[in-house]
């Protein structure tokens, strides 16, 4: 008949879920490595950070639909099986962030650290209306934007032909008369990300596939 207080120790660890975006516009590039490469980076560093930490990561490949997906571990094995679906790789369908977002917001049960990795060139209020989602759920939730610097400087300077790379719009341009448009239109884009990602104490990166990725780490 009398109270005890029991203090211990508890060693929590985190479950990361990676989401690496593996549609047809993540091919992109106008240096070496293209957007779907420097992520596949960015995934795999941080993949060995966590697991280092013994942390528990898993890993999902998606474009449309999901590709491929791993259950978060924090074994060695589990680390080469990351880096073996990274290696192998390739950029699929169109992509559909917002409709994933929520399919994978309604899989994924348990609270932990939901790590974004794409270029998010789709529907803006769809893919807020799925990383909402994983708020609602308690999830923390961190974006990484990938974008190559040709797209966020348009370097072009003469008559060019200009195709939607996910999809078979053409048209054929003097880049001198849509610079401005173009870098006020790409400006707001990237803005209207952050501030809304701001709102939902959603953690925004924008990462310039020009800038080394262990620099921008």
């Amino acid at each position: 008949d009398k109270y005890f207080i029991k203090l211990y120790e508890e060693e929590t660890n985190l479950r990361s879920y990676i989401l690496l975006d593996c549609s047809r516009s993540m091919n992109f590039k106008s240096g070496t490595l293209d957007k779907l490469g420097y992520g596949s980076y960015l995934a795999g560093a941080l993949a060995y950070l966590m697991i280092r930490q013994n942390d528990s990561v898993g890993l999902v490949l998606f474009d449309r639909e999901v590709r491929n997906y791993l259950p978060p571990r924090s074994t060695p094995v589990h680390f080469r099986r990351i880096l073996e679906q990274l290696e192998q790789r390739t950029t699929g369908e169109d992509t559909n962030v917002g409709a994933i977002l929520h399919e994978l917001a309604e899989r994924i049960k348990r609270r932990g650290l939901i790590i974004l990795i794409s270029d998010l060139i789709d529907d803006v209020s769809e893919i807020m209306s799925g990383l909402q989602h994983f708020r609602h759920r308690h999830h923390e939730v961190i974006v990484f934007q990938v974008m190559d610097d040709a797209e966020l400087t348009f370097p072009y300077d003469r008559l060019t032909r200009f195709k939607d790379i996910e999809g078979s719009a053409r048209i054929v341009a003097n880049p001198n008369t849509l610079r401005q448009r173009y870098l006020a239109r790409i400006k707001e884009f990237t803005e209207r990300l952050k501030g809304e990602c701001f709102e939902r104490n959603i953690s925004y990166n924008l990462a310039c596939t020009k800038q080394p990725y262990a620099d921008f780490l």
